[in-house]
């Protein structure tokens, strides 16, 4: 339910951009955007923190123990290999792949010729694959063979991310952009289901972190590369090359951790 609620925005975000952009123009769409904020902020502020049942292990500002805790936590994932290989796989896709997103106006403006319409178009297709997407992890519930489905979602997004990137013709494009979401979105949220399973109550936090670091603190950096390897070797290839990285070590670790193919 999260996933599919959090990825009903990428749909209905870059629809309401287009329409907004031709009634405010750029500037008040982002004005309007800031505007938005305003209800995240309300929601926060009704949100109550439940009390927990035992009494916190030490305090919050203790230096030398949140230290402890942060190499205890890599040393927890480093021993267990199947709980190394998701992350790992969230990284990847996120450092090589996700670089996509910031790419797509690149597309939208000097390949396809389109305005802002047609960039909403390419991103709100982008976004309808990452929703159905959810959906269909939602629909299949407590279904077997998560770990296959994780690795087949990784592969099939760095094919699609690859394909777009060489594609020069918009229908095919829109094509594998709907695969990219629909794919990254299924590999994503299922490695997120599997860690919650795979660790302990006690170290569920701290593996957490490290997903959502992998997934989303990598992404800056890979688009940082991406930007400066498109000026020197064009977005095209610069994307494809991504996409293919994502696609090998995907089937890398399929090949290699036969543990983590038989996840349930």
């Amino acid at each position: 339910m999260h996933s599919t609620q959090f990825q009903l925005s990428r749909v209905l975000g870059p629809a309401l951009a287009g329409l907004g952009f031709k009634l405010f123009g750029l500037s008040g769409c982002f004005f309007a955007n800031g505007l938005s904020f305003i209800a995240v902020v309300v929601a926060l502020s009704m949100v109550r923190p439940l009390q927990s049942q035992q009494p916190a292990a030490h305090a919050v500002t203790d230096r030398r123990a949140f230290i402890g805790d942060l190499f205890e936590g890599f040393s927890y994932v480093r021993n267990r290999p199947r709980v190394s290989s998701l992350l790992l796989l969230s990284a990847v896709n996120s450092f090589f792949g996700a670089p996509y997103f910031t790419m797509v106006p690149i597309y939208a403006r000097d390949i396809f010729k389109l305005g802002a319409t047609g960039l909403a178009l390419m991103m709100g297709t982008a976004g309808a694959g990452a929703f159905f997407g959810a959906l269909l992890v939602a629909y299949l519930g407590d279904f077997r063979r998560k770990g296959w489905l994780v690795l087949a979602g990784a592969v099939l997004f760095g094919l699609c991310v690859a394909n777009f990137a060489l594609s020069s013709s918009l229908t095919i494009s829109l094509v594998f952009l709907f695969g990219v979401g629909f794919s990254l979105v299924v590999s994503v949220a299922v490695s997120n289901t599997l860690l919650q399973k795979l660790v302990t109550d006690q170290m569920r936090g701290r593996v957490m972190s490290m997903f959502m670091l992998s997934f989303i603190g990598t992404m800056p950096i890979g688009n940082i590369l991406a930007g400066w390897a498109s000026h020197r070797f064009g977005p095209q290839r610069t994307l494809a090359f991504g996409g293919l990285v994502v696609a090998l070590a995907a089937s890398g670790v399929a090949i290699f951790n036969k543990r983590l193919r038989q996840l349930y």
